[in-house]
């Protein structure tokens, strides 16, 4: 599923990119508000898990081969704020810590590429060490 993404965000990165924010939403929805019991073990299931597991892990590949201007317009609001909507939302087994750190490290190879450094606002760069060191 992600070669699939990254190939067609290769050509396509606005809708690609768009798409897997409302999947991403969609996955997430009423994680906070009261919801039924069948409801809550379908969002907890094994297979919702490992969607967001890969919807990460997306993200992450989707900001390798953004360009210079794609990544820097979205990197923080929609690339960044999904893999962590994603991973709020998705119990913290190793699959999930695994694709939490895997899309963290690309996005970093992906803008250490763009160069543009100061433009990536330092309290989420603090927040996702944190994350990080959290999860180790």
């Amino acid at each position: 599923m992600v070669s699939l993404l990254s190939h067609a965000a290769e050509s396509n990165f606005q809708p690609v990119l768009d798409t897997l924010t409302m999947f991403a939403s969609r996955l997430c929805k009423g994680r906070r508000a009261k919801m039924s019991a069948r409801k809550k073990m379908e969002q907890d299931s094994t297979r919702a898990q490992a969607t967001r597991s890969a919807l990460m892990l997306a993200h992450g590949s989707l900001a390798l081969r953004a360009s210079k201007e794609q990544l820097l317009a979205r990197l923080e609001g929609d690339i960044v704020g999904n893999i962590l909507l994603l991973y709020s939302c998705s119990c913290r087994d190793l699959q999930n810590k695994l694709a939490l750190v895997q899309s963290i490290t690309d996005l970093s190879s992906a803008f250490q590429a763009v160069g543009d450094s100061g433009r990536f606002n330092p309290s989420l760069k603090g927040k996702l060490l944190e994350i990080l060191l959290v999860s180790a």
